[in-house]
C-alpha cells in the first residue's frame, strides 16, 4: 500500500467488522515520527492479505482501492485477522419515490381516484 508519511491507509468497517472502504489515519501532531496515527472509530490498520485488494493513495491524500476476491465473498476482520465469508445479502431497503407512494395511495383508495377522474374531466370540459 502506498502511503505518505504523514498518514496511513486504515481499513473502515461496519459493525459486523465487514470491510467498507480505505479511509486515511492522519498521523499525530503531538508524536510526529513516532508512527502514532489517529484512526477512525470502527477502522483497522491490519493490513489485507496483499492479493485481496490494491490500495494507492491519490494526489489529495485519500485511498482508492480494488477488491480482488470472488464475487460470492466479502473480507471481514475478526479481531485478530481478515477472512473471506460468503458474501452477505443485500439489506439495503430503499424508500418509495413519492410517485410510488401516490400511485399506491390511489390504488388503496378507488374514491379518490374517482374524484379526481371527475374534478380532472370537469376541468377540462369547462
Amino acid at each position: 500500500m502506498n502511503q505518505s508519511p504523514d498518514r496511513v491507509p486504515a481499513l473502515q468497517l461496519n459493525g459486523a467488522g465487514l470491510f467498507v472502504d480505505v479511509v486515511p489515519a492522519h498521523e499525530s501532531i503531538a508524536e510526529p515520527g513516532q508512527g502514532v496515527y489517529h484512526v477512525p472509530a470502527g477502522a483497522v490498520v491490519v493490513a489485507m492479505p496483499e492479493d485481496w485488494i490494491t490500495v494507492t493513495q491519490t494526489d489529495g491524500g485519500f485511498f482508492e482501492w480494488e477488491g480482488h476476491w470472488p464475487d460470492d465473498q466479502w473480507p471481514r476482520f475478526n479481531g485478530h485477522a481478515w477472512q473471506l465469508i460468503t458474501r452477505p445479502a443485500a439489506t439495503i431497503t430503499t424508500e418509495p419515490t413519492p410517485a410510488e407512494k401516490l400511485s399506491a395511495f390511489l390504488a388503496a383508495n378507488p374514491d379518490v381516484t374517482a374524484l379526481i377522474n371527475a374534478t380532472t374531466t370537469t376541468a377540462s370540459n369547462a
